[in-house]
């Protein structure tokens, strides 16, 4: 990881060398306030969404899954590894489908669409004591998952605007998956540990 980190600076050191951002200012939209965002509900929506990704597919998934696969499922931690993969080819295999459909269909229904799957099949997987049911459930979370991210990222993109100067809407976005991530890796590990896993 850390690695692909360095390969990653480097391509934009190398592709970036020698601009300082906007070509003019005229040509930029003009800032876009937290104030402002705050005001559209969608922008609300897609802050809570992205909370809620964090949660359940960074927080849950990838805190508790290989604890559930070893602890209740019995299996190896090659068969963790195997699950969390499983989730991420879920991902893949849907996303960039779903950012064209965001664009053909709009945002909300791919939103809901993808936000109600990720909860049922989410919420299936702290019962499955099947092997096979559980890779079934994980690759299904994983696409749904992948159904409403790109829609997320486009409806943020549709309040901010593509080119606006305002970082701090795009930061918070940015940021509620990570409180989300460490809320819910906290908390749902403690649930697990004092209750179950289902």
């Amino acid at each position: 990881y850390g690695v692909a980190l360095l390969v990653a600076a480097g391509v934009v050191f190398f592709s970036l060398r020698g601009s300082d951002g906007p070509v003019s200012d005229e040509a930029a939209e003009p800032a876009v306030t937290l104030r402002e965002v705050l005001r559209h509900r969608a922008y609300l929506a897609a802050l809570l969404s992205n909370f809620a990704t964090g949660w359940a597919a960074f927080g849950l998934r990838i805190a508790l899954v290989p604890l559930f696969v070893v602890d209740v499922l019995g299996r190896s931690t090659g068969v963790a590894g195997l699950a969390l993969a499983t989730f991420a080819i879920g991902n893949v295999s849907v996303v960039i489908p779903s950012g064209y459909l965001s664009d053909r269909i709009g945002r909300r229904k791919l939103l809901i669409a993808g936000l109600m799957a990720a909860a049922v099949s989410t919420s299936l997987l702290g019962v499955s004591s099947s092997l096979v049911i559980f890779l079934a459930t994980a690759y299904i979370s994983g696409a749904a998952t992948g159904i409403f991210v790109s829609p997320q990222q486009a409806a943020v993109a549709d309040i901010v605007g593509n080119q606006a100067r305002g970082g701090a809407p795009v930061a918070l976005f940015q940021m509620m998956v990570d409180v989300g991530s460490i809320g819910g890796s906290l908390i749902v590990g403690l649930i697990a540990q004092h209750a179950s896993f289902g």
